[in-house]
């Protein structure tokens, strides 16, 4: 018989049964187990000169974005990255960015997408 901690590690060893979707059109964006480590943390928050906070989760796929690579920005919050805007594949809204660099990965706006079960897609 399973012992509890056997059984929390197995649980946590399964990849979540949720995915990232664009929250104006709906479409699947990310496997939430996908989502990755960069600087100790998995969401980052930036402060803007504006005034606005921006928070972004981190994952190493997002099939469901598009990279802009006409437009690239050096210096970004990550040294040794340059990241482009990232849009989703079918409404084409920025919904963050692809930071290329020694791990490339993508950082996903949480306040435009929202999160669903794998089994609540039609």
């Amino acid at each position: 018989m399973p012992t509890l901690l056997n059984r929390i590690v197995q649980a946590e060893a399964k990849p979540p049964d949720q995915l990232v979707v664009c929250e104006s059109c709906a479409h699947a964006l990310a496997d939430l187990a996908c989502k990755t480590i960069v600087m100790g943390l998995h969401s980052h928050q930036v402060a803007l000169e504006s005034g606005h906070v921006l928070r972004f989760d981190c994952f190493s796929d997002a099939p469901g974005l598009v990279p802009d690579n006409s437009t690239t920005v050096e210096g970004t919050v990550f040294p040794e990255y340059r990241c482009v805007p990232a849009h989703c594949a079918q409404c084409d809204e920025q919904l963050g960015w692809f930071f290329v660099g020694p791990k490339p990965f993508f950082g996903i706006l949480a306040d435009r997408t929202t999160r669903i079960r794998r089994t609540d897609r039609r």
